[in-house]
């Protein structure tokens, strides 16, 4: 997960500083020219961001908690140097991270798991396998093919995933990452 969340966090930086995709975004902003080409740009920023949501988040919380065992280091210690608080620092971050992640990623999609709420867990991991798979074979898709049918459905596919799965998953993370985080 910190790896799909760095990226997708890739991926968003990369494609926010191509003027070719920020185009049809600016356009469809500024113009009202909703075409097949603003929709591909929007439903590609949805998904990087969402991707990024996780793994940014577990980031954040270790680097909180590393922050926060430095600086007891060097409180304990004051005649010490910065760097006998890096050991604890680097500790807490990495053990906060690590532990993150896990939780985030047992962190339910609020619509899939109201949706599924009578269905056996084994039918709910085939449905997130079943996300999980149409989305690679839609990314896939998009980038071997040609044909604009085949870009325009992988883009409506992928509209659909990120307003039904990656979306409410993103906010369900974020919201716990603010309760964490919250003093």
């Amino acid at each position: 997960m910190l790896v799909a969340g760095g990226l997708s966090l890739a991926a968003l930086t990369t494609h926010l500083a191509d003027p070719k995709f920020r185009k049809p975004l600016v356009d469809g902003a500024t113009k009202g020219e909703f075409d097949a080409n603003f929709w591909k740009s929007a439903v590609t920023l949805l998904g990087d961001t969402a991707g990024s949501v996780p793994g940014v988040t577990a980031v954040a919380t270790g680097a909180r908690a590393g922050t926060a065992a430095a600086r007891a280091a060097m409180t304990a210690a004051p005649e010490a140097s910065a760097l006998t608080a890096l050991s604890p620092g680097a500790s807490a971050f990495r053990s906060t991270t690590w532990s993150t992640a896990g939780t985030l990623r047992e962190v339910e999609n609020p619509l899939a798991a109201w949706a599924l709420r009578a269905s056996p867990q084994s039918t709910r991991d085939r449905v997130g396998v079943g996300v999980a798979s149409a989305g690679a074979i839609t990314a896939t898709l998009d980038y071997t093919s040609d044909n604009d049918a085949v870009e325009q459905g992988s883009t409506a596919v992928d509209g659909a995933r990120g307003v039904l799965d990656e979306a409410p998953s993103a906010v369900a993370k974020s919201s716990h990452f603010w309760t964490v985080v919250r003093p």
